[in-house]
């Protein structure tokens, strides 16, 4: 992948409240970003990272993880922050 492919790819930001902002990307250690947001076990998994309770997870990161299981740190990324959002979002007064 080229850098200019790098530039090009999108990762969501999450909105969690108002003034902070959380982004996933595949740098972040796995053990770390399940214990900050527990709704990302349901995402690792569904891609095919089944080690998300083994001491790989706790110096491993994303990227580390999907390299090793062929898989697309980019895209896992994005279906983290998306599954945040959709767990996270600001309730509405009524």
């Amino acid at each position: 992948m080229t850098k200019k492919d790098q530039e090009e790819i999108e990762i969501e930001e999450v909105h969690l409240k108002k003034g902070e902002i959380v982004k996933i990307t595949k740098d972040m250690i796995i053990g770390d970003v399940i214990s900050a947001f527990p709704e990302s076990v349901e995402v690792i998994i569904e891609f095919g990272i089944h080690c998300v309770g083994c001491q790989g997870a706790m110096y491993e990161t994303l990227e580390m993880g999907c390299g090793i299981h062929g898989l697309d740190a980019d895209e896992l990324c994005k279906a983290i922050n998306k599954k945040i959002k959709e767990t996270r979002k600001p309730k509405t007064k009524k």
